[in-house]
Formats: C-alpha cells, sequence, structure tokens
C-alpha cells in the first residue's frame, strides 16, 4: 500500500460537503441501518464471501469484526455526543 500515490489516503467517494461536515455521513448511515440491521447485513455479507472459494475466509472474518467494531463504535460516540437521542437523517 506504501507504492499508491498520495491521493488513495484521501476520500475518494466523499463530497466537498461531506468531506467538511464527516458527522453527517456517520448519521446518514447510523439512521439507514440500525445496529442490529447492520449486523444481520455485515453476517450475510460475510457467509455470502466465504461461501467464495477464491477468497481469503480469514481476511474477510477479520475485516467484518472490525467494521462491526467500527460501527458499534460510531454509535456510542453519536449517543456519548447526543445523549441516547434517536438518531436522525441529516
Amino acid at each position: 500500500m506504501n507504492s499508491l500515490p498520495e491521493w488513495h489516503q484521501k476520500p475518494l467517494t466523499l463530497t466537498k460537503e461531506e468531506i467538511a461536515t464527516p458527522m453527517n455521513v456517520i448519521n446518514d448511515f447510523l439512521y439507514s441501518y440500525p445496529l442490529p440491521e447492520f449486523r444481520e447485513h455485515i453476517k450475510t455479507l460475510l457467509l455470502m464471501a466465504c461461501n467464495d472459494n477464491d477468497c481469503n475466509s480469514a481476511f474477510n472474518i477479520i475485516f467484518c469484526e472490525d467494521l462491526t467494531r467500527l460501527v458499534e463504535s460510531c454509535y456510542m460516540l453519536k449517543n456519548e455526543n447526543h445523549g441516547n437521542s434517536s438518531i436522525t437523517r441529516n
């Protein structure tokens, strides 16, 4: 990864507005995918990936676990910053 150009280390899909207010992206994601629903989606993706004979199952498991931990942390930060109020779309 170190041989990639510098622009690969920056957001590629975020708009200028989203780069300026990344918490809005997080809020929209948390609104769109409540934590139990997110876990079901991740589980489904993981099962699909592990059924592919050409995939690296160990990597996929670790990646999904890490992604789940990241999303759970986002939920905690959101609740910490805004109390237990419901998450709304921006």
